[in-house]
């Protein structure tokens, strides 16, 4: 054998050092065995397209799936990729690399069940969890109750985007459940962000009520105990009161109702319409009320209240169910009923005075408006 034909032949088996032919007798029984293994599947990678690749089993556990990939560096993948099997579409994470492999790619992968959108970005995470770490009870006037308690682990891909987005307390949504942030590493894997996380309340702050304190506080019911019109309070169980079964009430006042209810009960929100003008209850279950007042800053007779001689007003009421009787005993004025809630007022006067307009709800309800007439 010549000189010549004994390089060639060491080229082809990978070159003079031994390392490097025993990796290319490797790389050719990988080659073969895509062809021809059971185990074989084509990937599709984030950076190269598809390739074939072996997927061998490792691990499989209720809350997890890890195996094993085996695929030419070519395909480029690494640390934190995320790729799709495309004969079942399912994502894998690519997690622990095996770095004394150096014929092929070889690395323990992690299957990706959901995904996180950050900057309009959607990233596929492998989610551990959740699992209970530690429940606590405690007992408030012979009322068991206790605390959130499950925990997870997310594994992400670690880039600027996630790096950025991903600190503590913050919150994320997956599989319509919140989930707290409460541990970030982005050392112990390179590529990969590791979260422990803790579950949270469903509701995000923006879609719960503000919910302000009364001056009196109320033994189960968290919230003020005056009111505008035309506004939605919100109002707050106490969490010891808490009861999945108890239901909200309102009542007292037909221009005020339940508008909805949030966070599994725990919270509720109060419409009260323009017009409304008597005190109204709230109730949870069988909890002694709240007597909510609602603050009347004008006056309930709509109307001008400074007016001239002879005079034509027309006086009304803003709720158009209540049935309103109106009158004056006053001899300068002159009263006609014109519907069930307005009038028409005829200043009979030449000269300056006052008088009160009173109008008699169909409830009882009796109101005035003072009026003054003014001189020419």
């Amino acid at each position: 054998m010549s000189l010549n034909s004994l390089i060639t032949r060491l080229e082809y088996n990978g070159g003079k050092d031994s390392i490097s032919r025993i990796n290319k007798q490797k790389l050719r029984s990988l080659r073969a065995a895509l062809r021809n293994d059971y185990n074989s599947r084509m990937i599709k990678t984030p950076k190269k397209g598809a390739y074939p690749a072996l997927i061998n089993s490792k691990d499989i556990k209720s809350d997890y799936d890890k195996k094993y990939i085996s695929v030419e560096f070519d395909a480029g993948l690494e640390s934190g990729d995320v790729f799709e099997v495309l004969d079942n579409h399912t994502h894998w994470m690519v997690y622990l690399p095996v770095l004394t492999e150096t014929a092929y790619f070889r690395s323990e992968i992690v299957r990706c069940r959901y995904t996180v959108t950050i900057d309009d970005e959607e990233y596929w995470v492998y989610f551990q969890g959740p699992t209970e770490t530690d429940l606590r009870w405690y007992i408030k006037s012979g009322i068991n109750f206790n605390e959130l308690n499950l925990s997870g682990t997310i594994y992400i891909k670690n880039t600027p985007q996630t790096k950025e987005f991903f600190k503590r307390f913050t919150h994320i949504k997956l599989d319509g459940h919140m989930w707290e942030v409460q541990v970030t590493d982005s050392i112990t894997v390179p590529g990969i962000i590791e979260l422990e996380i803790q579950e949270y309340y469903d509701n995000t702050p923006a879609e719960l009520p503000s919910i302000h304190l009364a001056e009196t506080p109320h033994e189960s019911i968290i919230g003020i105990d005056t009111v505008e019109q035309d506004s939605i309070v919100g109002y707050e169980i106490e969490p010891t009161f808490y009861d999945p079964k108890a239901e909200w009430k309102v009542y007292g006042n037909d221009r005020v109702k339940l508008h909805r209810i949030i966070d599994h009960g725990r919270m509720c929100e109060v419409r009260i319409y323009d017009g409304a003008i008597r005190n109204f209850f709230i109730q949870y279950g069988d909890n002694a009320p709240l007597e909510v007042q609602i603050n009347i800053e004008e006056p309930y007779i709509k109307g001008p209240q400074l007016v001239y001689p002879y005079d034509v007003h027309t006086y009304w009421t803003p709720c158009p169910h209540d049935v309103v009787i109106f009158s004056s005993d006053s001899p300068l004025v002159k009263v006609k009923q014109l519907t069930d809630n307005s009038c028409s007022v005829e200043i009979k006067s030449s000269k300056k005075g006052e008088f009160v307009l009173r109008g008699a709800a169909n409830d009882g309800t009796e109101y005035e408006l003072p009026v003054t007439i003014g001189s020419f």
